[in-house]
């Protein structure tokens, strides 16, 4: 959280600035950010939780057009799972299954359909608080929080379980995929 508290104060300053490959500074301290969307934990559902995400967002109008377009490209990833589950190369897979080892790739699995819910920072299920998504909210930056089911006391919760066998492989990648599509829908967005 320390980074994301020292990049908040940078955009608050207009101080912000990118270090380049070459150690040259690029200056981009009147970029203005219009939101804010933050990925943590997205790959370790519970095995007994339903395929599902919370999209946290502070409530403003801002953060609920972002969160919006989360909910538009869950749709379309849902829409998406359907057809791309009928193909050859899904047809007969199963659920993925997670790395016994930690090391051996996974056989191919079928795409998993996920259910989305936005809950506003006010909701008591919401995780925002614990995350880098505050900071920018307490910012005044909309955001919106792509994040797992997770519940804090489970096992392999930043602890040394913490392994990729512990690692939910489809459903991470079913939450990035609706993520990198809220984020392109959010980029080329006319709001």
């Amino acid at each position: 959280m320390h980074g994301c508290t020292l990049f908040c104060e940078a955009i608050i300053n207009k101080s912000l600035k990118l270090k380049t490959a070459n150690d040259e500074f690029v200056d981009l301290s009147e970029t203005k950010i219009t939101g804010i969307f933050v990925s943590d934990m997205i790959g370790h559902n519970r095995d007994n939780s339903k395929r599902y995400f919370p999209g946290f967002s502070r409530q403003s109008l801002q953060s609920s057009q972002l969160a919006y377009h989360a909910h538009i490209a869950n749709q379309i990833w849902n829409k998406g799972t359907t057809q791309w589950n009928a193909g050859t190369e899904r047809r007969n897979c199963k659920r993925g299954k997670r790395s016994a080892d930690g090391i051996t790739i996974p056989a191919t699995a079928k795409h998993l359909p996920l259910t989305g819910e936005i809950r506003t920072h006010l909701n008591p299920s919401s995780s925002l608080y614990n995350t880098d998504g505050q900071i920018f909210s307490d910012a005044g930056i909309p955001v919106v929080l792509f994040m797992e089911n997770y519940d804090i006391r489970r096992y392999g919760y930043h602890d040394t379980q913490d392994t990729m066998e512990n690692i939910d492989l489809d459903y991470g990648a079913a939450l990035a995929a609706i993520a990198i599509e809220t984020v392109a829908r959010a980029a080329t967005s006319k709001n």
